[in-house]
């Protein structure tokens, strides 16, 4: 076994955040090593945008990037309707003023208010995950002074409340819960969970799409780890251990490595490499259930909509809809008009169900999900989807579907227990932040 010198840092999960936070807090001049958290291959298609602190201290602009901007959120409905935002405001307020709606005047208005909530909540989240709160809870200290009661009201406002507080649409209110929701597999009337909207004014939250002739955004920020120094150990975690002020990790290749500290790149990375996370002050913070990925391939590339295949596609009833699939994921089940998202990406449509069990439960058992489980779920989705596709999912001829963890497991072992960014819209800036306020001590 092969023991290494100690580090400053070790980040669980090889994924485009977990590279972004080792390369930055390498090139604060950390010793960093990065290991693989069990992840699979990602699938092509949209992903968060770097934001602009990541690209300037990685210089990222000398790396052959080719990233293109998502061109709309798109929500389609049964009746024809569709209700589309863009980057631009102006663009968006366009389009709400020609879908008909009356509610386009306040879309100014209603992004400033965003803006606002995100600053104040973000602080508060990032001490919570960090630990720099020592014991003392970041949450009640903001509400502590005179202004707590409307501090109170702010940071504990849901999603409904907020939306039905701007908007009268029931389209709109849709559209923007289930683009906000999505990550989070939450309802929407969770106290708090209007951050999931306030995150969405973070610039990173819109995604970007790989132009297919550069880097992908994956294979860039890899480079930019290895080139800032980062230890990349191609093997999972097997053991952690206690050992003074350090934690000795050990990985099934046979090494060893002493850390200070540990942290994930994602909730999702800390659940995959069976580690827990303290608890976070965040309610975006997803503590049940799984997500599905389904990639749909077809016999020649389906006709895009009208928005073009350069856009994200968001299908859900209503904002009553998405707590129900909320709340069925919770009782171990699924409802028949699952709200997903989905892309195109050539001859393939990639979907996104985010309000899927950890396991499924009928009355007289609990079981894991089995390959049958899988494929039902995909010819859900696959019909979920026939209305809006003019025929093509004739043409489809295979249907893979992926389910993951969205959550670790709860424990208390205190050696596995790590810091992970706080949920949003922009985790590669969460997690480089986190990083970042680690390696510094503060």
């Amino acid at each position: 076994m092969k023991q290494k010198p100690e580090l400053d840092l070790l980040i669980v999960g090889a994924e485009p955040a977990g590279f972004a936070a080792a390369a930055c807090a390498a090139r604060a001049g950390a010793s960093v090593a990065l290991a693989r958290g069990g992840e699979k291959k990602g699938r092509a298609g949209s992903t968060p945008g770097v934001p602009d602190f990541v690209w300037r201290k990685l210089n990222l602009q000398d790396a052959g990037l080719d990233a293109q901007p998502v061109a709309a959120r798109v929500s389609l409905f049964d009746d024809g309707k569709t209700v589309a935002t863009y980057m631009s405001g102006r663009k968006s307020e366009e389009s709400l003023k020609k879908s008909g709606g009356a509610d386009y005047h306040l879309w100014a208005e209603f992004s400033e208010h965003l803006e606002r909530l995100w600053r104040e909540g973000e602080e508060i989240a990032r001490s919570s995950a960090s630990g720099r709160s020592r014991g003392k809870a970041p949450l009640l200290s903001a509400l502590s002074g005179k202004a707590g009661p409307d501090a109170a009201r702010r940071l504990t406002a849901s999603t409904a409340g907020l939306l039905e507080d701007y908007f009268s649409d029931d389209r709109l209110r849709t559209h923007l819960a289930s683009v906000a929701l999505s990550p989070f597999g939450l309802g929407g009337d969770e106290p708090g969970s209007a951050l999931a909207l306030a995150s969405l004014s973070e610039p990173a939250a819109w995604r970007v799409r790989n132009g297919g002739k550069g880097k992908g955004l994956a294979d860039v920020l890899e480079e930019a780890a290895r080139a800032a120094g980062v230890e990349i150990i191609d093997s999972r975690l097997r053991e952690i251990s206690m050992e003074r002020r350090s934690r000795v990790v050990s990985f099934e290749n046979g090494d060893t490595v002493r850390v200070r500290r540990i942290m994930a790149s994602s909730v999702e990375a800390a659940a995959r490499a069976g580690l827990y996370i303290a608890p976070s002050f965040s309610p975006l913070a997803r503590r049940e259930g799984a997500v599905a990925d389904v990639l749909l391939k077809f016999q020649k590339a389906p006709p895009a909509l009208e928005a073009g295949k350069n856009a994200v596609y968001y299908v859900a009833d209503s904002l009553d809809a998405i707590a129900d699939a909320r709340d069925a994921a919770l009782e171990g089940r699924l409802v028949d008009r699952m709200p997903i998202s989905f892309e195109f990406n050539r001859d393939e449509i990639l979907v996104h169900a985010p309000y899927c069990p950890s396991c499924l439960k009928t009355e007289n058992e609990v079981r894991e999900w089995s390959e049958q489980d899988r494929q039902a779920l995909g010819m859900q989705i696959v019909q979920r989807l026939e209305p809006y596709l003019n025929g093509a999912t004739k043409q489809i001829k295979r249907i893979d579907i992926r389910v993951t963890q969205a959550a670790p497991a709860p424990g208390d072992a205190p050696e596995k227990s790590v810091a992970a960014p706080p949920p949003g819209h922009d985790p590669i800036g969460a997690a480089a932040k986190l990083a970042l306020e680690l390696v510094s001590g503060e």
